[in-house]
């Protein structure tokens, strides 16, 4: 044996460098693939989470599986900027472009950041395979460098911020929609309906008609518009829900005193329960919070059944508390955190109050709960018209919000039996579609 190749032998063989994770480092983004990193470690992959430095305290229990987590770095201080911009929007309608390079300003710095902090980290044990999120420059720009295969993930229907945003709501998506329509009749002379069902997609996607879906996958952890295969186009998968399996979370005394007994006594009763959640990011104005606020005080007072918890954040209580004097608070009650995912598989709950952020949205269709949708921006107009189109909801832009509106719209929920149907179709759906392990099997193809 020559002294190379001894010397090769000695050397000690490579490790798998494994599937990387990449997060942003938002709450909503992050939750899919936690779930999702269990599912690939219990399948024998090894897996590295990346993401915020903030939010590595609250997934540290994957280590316990053989997770390895890592920090990309602290991000900027993402909902200060939103509140301030959400705060701009409520006072006049200005145009929406001002929304949309400030979240994309966000986004690429945060992004740069990432793939600056992660590219030192990983250089001596590059990855096998890299899957990103909504941080696609770093998750690129990685995925190039280590010459890897890159798949993009996202929590529900792609971000499209040019449809999700409410300043004009759906006007700058419409616009785009129809230049790509225009343009691909002026080029072809004539188009198909198929292939102008996919074009549309792709606007809808906000994605320019020139992505490569082949090159670099997307996948959507959804199961809404799953039943139109014909218009999705090869590359693009719906790969049902991730991120609602919580085996973990449960309903806690030390947490919430007593509200396992409030939802034990709401089923005994027969009360019909909604559950009310604007999530941990998103901010509510004084005014929708008293407008919020006055419409469940209404739905309650007037219908005897019905029930209502609201998990609001304790920096919103001043100000809704003084509305509620009088309110039968065993109706009507109040909690600053709450299990969500233990709530909803109480079975008690009949109807759900959010915003249309992808994880809450999910984590109630998959459950057979309908919802009503009061969206603030990014995604969750799109799920609100999502979930409205299937069915399975309503939804209402935050300035329609009146006492009146709000409370007949729950009211309608609780008690038209076609939105239950069509919520339970979704969860069905939904758990045919496969979830993470579906994406699982997606990244071992790749692999």
């Amino acid at each position: 044996m020559s002294e190379l190749s001894a010397s090769a032998s000695a050397q000690p063989p490579r490790r798998d460098g494994g599937v990387l994770l990449m997060s942003i480092g938002m709450q909503g983004c992050v939750n899919p693939l936690v779930e999702l990193a269990s599912v690939l470690r219990a399948r024998g992959h090894r897996v590295r989470l990346a993401t915020d430095e903030s939010l590595l305290g609250r997934i540290r229990s994957l280590e316990g599986e053989g997770v390895e987590l890592l920090s990309s770095g602290r991000r900027a201080d993402y909902a200060a900027l939103l509140e301030r911009l959400l705060h701009e929007a409520s006072q006049s309608e200005r145009l929406a472009f001002s929304h949309l390079l400030w979240h994309e300003r966000w986004l690429r710095t945060e992004a740069r950041h990432m793939h600056q902090h992660l590219e030192a980290a990983l250089r001596a044990d590059p990855p096998r395979l890299i899957v990103g999120d909504i941080a696609t420059y770093a998750a690129k720009r990685l995925a190039r460098g280590f010459r890897v295969p890159l798949l993009l993930n996202h929590a529900g229907v792609p971000p499209s911020l040019f449809e999700n945003l409410l300043w004009p709501q759906g006007l700058v998506m419409r616009l785009v929609s129809a230049l790509v329509r225009a343009h691909q009749q002026w080029k072809t002379r004539s188009l198909s309906p198929s292939a102008l069902r996919k074009w549309e997609w792709q606007a809808r996607l906000g994605l320019w008609p020139h992505y490569d879906f082949k090159k670099t996958p997307l996948l959507c952890n959804t199961m809404l518009g799953a039943e139109r295969e014909e218009e999705i186009p090869a590359g693009l998968q719906l790969t049902g829900a991730m991120g609602g399996a919580r085996p973990g979370q449960r309903l806690s005394d030390a947490a919430n005193p007593g509200l396992r007994e409030w939802l034990d006594d709401a089923r005994s009763t027969g009360s019909k329960v909604i559950y009310a959640s604007f999530g941990s990011v998103m901010v509510p104005s004084n005014d929708l919070l008293a407008r919020v606020t006055e419409g469940l005080r209404r739905l309650v007072d007037e219908h005897e059944q019905v029930r209502v918890l609201w998990s609001l954040g304790a920096n919103y209580h001043p100000a809704a508390l003084p509305l509620l004097e009088g309110v039968d608070r065993r109706r009507l009650r109040i909690e600053t955190w709450v299990p969500q995912v233990a709530v909803l598989e109480h079975g008690v709950v009949e109807a759900m109050l959010y915003h249309g952020g992808a994880n809450g949205v999910h984590e109630a269709l998959s459950r057979g709960i309908p919802l009503v949708i009061v969206p603030f921006g990014f995604d969750q107009v799109g799920h609100g018209r999502m979930v409205a189109a299937e069915g399975a909801g309503l939804w209402m832009g935050r300035h329609e919000v009146s006492a009146a509106s709000l409370s007949r719209a729950l009211h309608t929920i609780l008690t038209d039996p076609g939105f239950a149907r069509a919520a339970q179709l979704l969860r069905d759906r939904d758990r045919r579609l496969g979830g993470a392990a579906r994406v699982a099997q997606l990244i071992e193809e790749r692999l």
